[in-house]
């Protein structure tokens, strides 16, 4: 299963997108508008009290939406404090290939972040048994549902934004495997409605487009036994699947669209990890290199 990949670490690589990602909730400006800073928070407030969105009820819920003729839902968890003047940021997170949004939810521990930090957390959930992202470029049995997951998200957004509950111009999207591959689909489609991308050990299979300059920060281990690091074949797959591109040379080609002019520089981190960052960029680019 496409979903084991990473399996080594799925949660502290689920933290480490939210640490890196929602790290910029806190700075103002619209989506894209200026580069992550480490460290930041969102906006904190009583944390006793409960959560006073009129949309969205704190704790775990679920979204249902009608989406091309078909029932869609998704996970939400909405942290039990009062939201900022604006609302809370938002990640929208999807998972891997043949798993679940509960299964998601629990693993990566993103809700636990979102209580600690104060974002809200959306986890769609994939149609299919096993359940599959239909994204650009993939093979699917039912290529008639190759639009839907965008409606699905799009559908997801507008119901975030008429709940009082998030501010739109916060809502970061992140993605794990197959679902860090529609991910990175969703940022070329709707990059406009997201504040910034995380990306977590993604199936790549076409080149990433944008439609502006978004904050992308990546994951992906040099011994993935799934999604191979330099591109190729995925092990699991049928023989006749697209063989997934290069990890590193993604990032790289986000770095061209967000404008980078110098880079990659290498920081070495603990555990053998490698942060490689670009620099005169318009948007920040981090990928994460892991042993």
């Amino acid at each position: 299963e496409i979903s084991q990949m990473g399996r080594r670490s799925p949660v502290w690589a689920a933290i480490l997108v939210a640490a890196g990602v929602v790290a910029g909730c806190s700075s103002a400006g619209a989506p894209g508008s200026a580069e992550p800073t480490a460290g930041a928070r969102a906006t904190q407030a009583s944390t006793g009290s409960a959560s006073t969105c009129s949309g969205l009820p704190a704790g775990d819920s679920w979204i249902k939406l009608q989406v091309a003729d078909q029932a869609r839902d998704a996970l939400v968890h909405v942290p039990s404090r009062q939201p900022p003047e604006h609302g809370f940021p938002a990640v929208v997170a999807l998972h891997g290939y043949s798993a679940h949004a509960t299964d998601f939810a629990a693993y990566s521990g993103l809700a636990r972040k979102a209580d600690v930090e104060g974002f809200v957390v959306v986890f769609p959930q994939a149609l299919g048994d096993p359940t599959e992202w239909h994204l650009k470029g993939g093979w699917s049995p039912h290529p008639e549902l190759r639009g839907s997951d965008v409606a699905l998200v799009t559908g997801l957004l507008d119901k975030l934004g008429s709940s009082g509950c998030v501010d739109m111009g916060r809502v970061f999207l992140a993605g794990h495997s197959q679902g860090g591959g529609m991910a990175d689909d969703l940022a070329c489609q709707l990059g406009d409605r997201f504040a910034g991308l995380g990306l977590v050990s993604a199936e790549y299979l076409v080149t990433p487009c944008s439609q502006r300059r978004i904050p992308v920060v990546a994951f992906h281990a040099l011994d993935d036994p799934v999604l191979p690091y330099d591109g190729g074949h995925i092990s699991v797959a049928p023989s006749d699947f697209p063989p997934v591109l290069p990890a590193e040379r993604i990032a790289g080609i986000w770095a061209s669209n967000d404008g980078c002019t110098g880079g990659p520089s290498t920081t070495h981190l603990p555990g053998g990890v490698k942060m490689l960052s670009w620099r005169g960029c318009a948007a920040a680019v981090r990928f994460y290199r892991m042993p």
